[in-house]
């Protein structure tokens, strides 16, 4: 695996409002030749590499992080003696989806048949994603797989996603977990999927699947990427036989595991209807309301447990900041090295 490539990636501020993306093109896409998918309005939505056009294989990793542009388009990343890669805390890692991004370029310099499909605008919602549903649907439903490596952990094959309901067969995840386990790994069929950008194309494409890449704790400026994984995942995926996994699901198949997801999922690729947590950001106290009322209690609990997690994990930063302060002080006043000196 390229880690220098990697760590790059990882160390550009890729805010989808800021010059990250475009600097992201430049150095690492526009090399391989993609091309831009657009929207009506010609603004890029995706650029798609493609390795072997009778391929029914769609990958997708998303391009944005999870943060806002705040002027600095470098920033320092670590890694510590365990292999394991953080930022220096004061800003999400963007591992969600970096290591995603990664695992496509390694396939796609493997010759792994298939087309790569990078897209923005994901953590907004799948802005880009969900405007190539409604733009490009005729092209999705060439697809009868479409890959994402964008879950947290090291090993979920998630079949549902609280956005769209079911997403891919427990035939497929079953298969594709055979496939990609092995040296003591296991993969297990995971139903409590929340959103990724291929939420978007369940109505097209058969089997639609997210799968770990390594990451934890993602959004956060305490985000972790296991290179030991990932280094582990790169070499599973260019030697896997993507197009003999099997085709069960049929596009736009739902069933009752997530009855908001099959019930509302055009709402919810309208925005109207949140996928996760951070949608609510964008929506009015009146439309919270409507939701409330109209929302299965398992689609709220699913968001509320989101939330939860996020403020067990910022109130656990703050507590081990504040006693990392209360240690420097006491070993030396006015010590300028930070809680991060370890990783140096």
């Amino acid at each position: 695996m390229n880690l220098k490539r990697l760590l790059y990636i990882l160390g550009l501020n890729r805010a989808d409002d800021g010059p990250g993306i475009l600097e992201f093109y430049n150095k690492v896409l526009k090399p391989y030749s993609p091309s831009p998918m657009l929207g009506s309005g010609g603004e890029h939505l995706a650029w798609t590499i493609v390795t072997d056009p009778s391929s029914k294989t769609l990958f997708s990793a998303h391009c944005d992080t999870a943060e806002s542009w705040d002027g600095q388009l470098r920033r320092k990343v670590k890694v510590d003696k365990d292999n394991i890669v953080h930022s220096d805390g004061t800003h999400v890692l963007g591992a969600d989806d970096g290591a995603g991004i990664v695992l496509l370029l390694e396939m796609i310099d493997a010759g792994v048949p298939g087309t790569f499909s990078f897209t923005r605008g994901e953590e907004l919602g799948g802005k880009g994603s969900r405007q190539i549903a409604q733009e490009h649907s005729a092209w999705l439903s060439t697809f009868d797989r479409c890959i994402s490596f964008d879950r947290k952990g090291t090993t979920s094959i998630i079949t549902n996603q609280f956005a769209c309901g079911r997403c891919c067969s427990n035939d497929f995840g079953r298969a594709l977990g055979d496939a990609l386990g092995g040296e003591g790994r296991r993969f297990l069929l995971d139903p409590t999927g929340s959103f990724t950008d291929n939420a978007n194309y369940t109505d097209f494409i058969a089997e639609v699947v997210n799968i770990s890449c390594g990451y934890e704790k993602e959004h956060t400026a305490k985000e972790t990427l296991d290179l030991n994984f990932l280094e582990y995942m790169a070499a599973k995926v260019i030697t896997l036989d993507w197009e003999g996994l099997p085709k069960v699901r049929k596009p736009g198949e739902r069933d009752t595991v997530f009855p908001g997801g099959n019930k509302m999922s055009k709402k919810r690729i309208s925005m109207a209807y949140p996928a996760e947590w951070r949608d609510l950001r964008d929506m009015s106290f009146l439309d919270i309301m409507a939701w409330l009322k109209k929302a299965p209690a398992r689609d709220v609990a699913g968001i509320l447990f989101e939330m939860h997690d996020l403020l067990l994990d910022k109130e656990e930063e703050e507590e081990e900041l504040y006693y990392a302060e209360c240690s420097s002080a006491q070993i030396s006043e006015g010590s300028s090295d930070g809680i991060w000196s370890g990783l140096k």
